[in-house]
């Protein structure tokens, strides 16, 4: 899998990469390191730049009681080595309670290493907001919105996970970009 990752960024850099995987590494030396909570900075098509976090307090239960202080991860599905990451948070930059939720879906983790989310990959990640109306917006990865998730600690036996992750999504009528993703010991049920 390694292998297969590292031939891709070769050949993305080779051919150049316009919105690819190259432009939003994850492995940036300023990644926040908020001890266990999602955190990211949210860039948008207007170029403002927002920060999302999900709570402080981690929780063991896979149903909030109250969406937007919750994270968690689900380990297992089809595949036993499918990995979920939901974070529900929302902006701390802005006045508005309106929650969100960021999941981040991966076919199959067995160790830690480099995952492509979009692109011809079958992960991918997805931001949704709710927005002043009360609609819910998606931003998705696609086959030209891309990122990448890095898995730093995979603990089968204490069932947390931790990494960093970059990605562009859309919602078709407009584009972010998330960078600086971090998530520190997030507990996962299998």
């Amino acid at each position: 899998m390694k292998t297969k990752i590292l031939l891709y960024f070769l050949l993305l850099g080779a051919i150049g990469c316009k919105n690819g995987v190259v432009e939003n590494n994850p492995s940036d030396s300023n990644m926040p390191t908020n001890s266990n909570a999602f955190v990211a900075s949210v860039i948008t098509s207007a170029g403002v730049i927002k920060t999302w976090q999900s709570a402080a307090n981690k929780s063991q239960t896979l149903s909030p009681a109250i969406p937007g202080i919750d994270y968690f991860a689900i380990r297992g599905g089809i595949d036993p080595s499918e990995l979920t990451l939901i974070s529900f948070g929302k902006f701390t930059d802005e006045s508005s309670v309106n929650p969100g939720r960021l999941t981040i879906y991966l076919k199959s983790v067995k160790d830690t290493g480099s995952y492509v989310l979009g692109g011809s990959s079958t992960n991918y990640a997805v931001l949704s907001i709710l927005n002043q109306v009360g609609e819910i917006v998606n931003y998705n990865t696609d086959n030209n919105k891309t990122g990448m998730i890095i898995i730093s600690n995979l603990n089968l036996v204490s069932s947390t996970v931790s990494g960093k992750f970059a990605f562009q999504a859309t919602n078709n009528s407009s584009d972010i970009n998330i960078k600086n993703g971090s998530f520190t010991n997030v507990p996962f049920e299998q």
